[in-house]
């Protein structure tokens, strides 16, 4: 009785598992299926039929205008880099590698002495004394807001100088950064020593010794001798070797043969590192003085004249007065 129930129930399994569909023989080599069953090869077809469904039935075209945008947006960048290399390299080359040297150089200007004039007796009329002047490069100064009010401060407090006018020349955009600008001219001994010791701490600052007139005629022969100045804006237009700190004749003898007068300023160059200090001494050129000249008037002849004719005017009450000296052997002349 076990046994035909596991007989039977074997048989339901092996029913169940039977393919739906059969074939048979036909008459010729081809086998038919038999009539409301479905082939291996319809099976699959339906499998795939949902995926082709969802898939679109045409190809579009791909829209190229991103890649169009990007491809435009690659070249100008391109173009805009160009332009830009071109013109810190061709167009401003010189004066970038001037501001490249202006933080690695220190170039110091050894002035020279302008030449000494004198009378026919060869008395000196017009000699130099060194002047003491601060000078600002602007391109040298930090920029970080601190450290510049700390040097402009105790730039200020040693020589006097008012901030304002360290700031405005700090900030000027108007002149060459990497040339001295004029603080303030003449101070005392004093304090040009006491700025020379602080001077590694006052980056940007220097002390400028230059050598200015001083007039021993008494002031007799001012129109004769004439005077010298600061450079102005139009005199280094015409000079364009001068420097804005330099002196030139402004009247009379002074003005007249100022290229002989003038000399060559020397320079100096050293290199520096990160902090100023120096490294070594890359190039030194000795300044050139300027030529002396000795003029055909006499100074005490002049003076004892101009004594004399001031008496007269004092006596007569005039307002001008003039005056020949004569001396027959030699014969020469001197007018008043």
């Amino acid at each position: 009785m076990v046994a035909t129930r596991w007989w039977l129930a074997w048989v339901g399994v092996v029913a169940r598992a039977k393919p739906s569909f059969s074939y048979e023989p036909s008459l010729g080599s081809k086998h038919h299926v038999r009539p409301g069953t479905t082939s291996d090869h319809e099976r699959w077809a339906e499998a795939i039929m949902p995926a082709d469904a969802e898939a679109s039935g045409a190809e579009t075209e791909t829209n190229r205008r991103p890649l169009i945008a990007l491809g435009f947006m690659v070249a100008l960048v391109f173009v805009v880099l160009t332009v830009q290399l071109f013109r810190l390299q061709v167009l401003s080359g010189n004066r970038n590698l001037g501001l490249a040297d202006g933080n690695r150089i220190s170039q110091e200007i050894n002035r020279a002495p302008r030449g000494v004039i004198y009378d026919r007796n060869h008395k000196a009329l017009a000699q130099n004394v060194a002047s003491f002047d601060i000078t600002i490069t602007p391109q040298l100064v930090p920029k970080d807001a601190p450290s510049r009010q700390r040097i402009f401060s105790r730039v200020a407090q040693i020589t006097g100088a008012d901030p304002k006018t360290i700031t405005s020349l700090a900030d000027n955009t108007k002149v060459n950064p990497l040339q001295p600008q004029l603080v303030i001219s003449n101070i005392d001994r004093d304090k040009a020593l006491l700025f020379d010791q602080e001077s590694n701490d006052l980056t940007g600052f220097s002390l400028d010794v230059n050598p200015v007139r001083t007039y021993l005629d008494g002031g007799v022969m001012g129109d004769i001798l004439g005077y010298t100045g600061r450079v102005s804006s139009t005199d280094l237009k015409a000079h364009p070797d001068y420097l804005p700190t330099d002196y030139i004749g402004k009247a009379g003898i002074e003005s007249e043969y100022d290229n002989l007068l003038r000399g060559v300023n020397g320079t100096q160059q050293t290199e520096v590192d990160s902090s100023r200090q120096p490294i070594k001494v890359l190039d030194s050129t000795e300044a050139v003085p300027g030529s002396s000249l000795i003029l055909t008037v006499d100074q005490g002849l002049q003076a004892k004249m101009t004594s004399v004719l001031e008496g007269e005017m004092t006596k007569s009450g005039s307002t001008e007065a003039a005056g020949v000296a004569l001396i027959p052997k030699p014969a020469k002349y001197w007018l008043w």
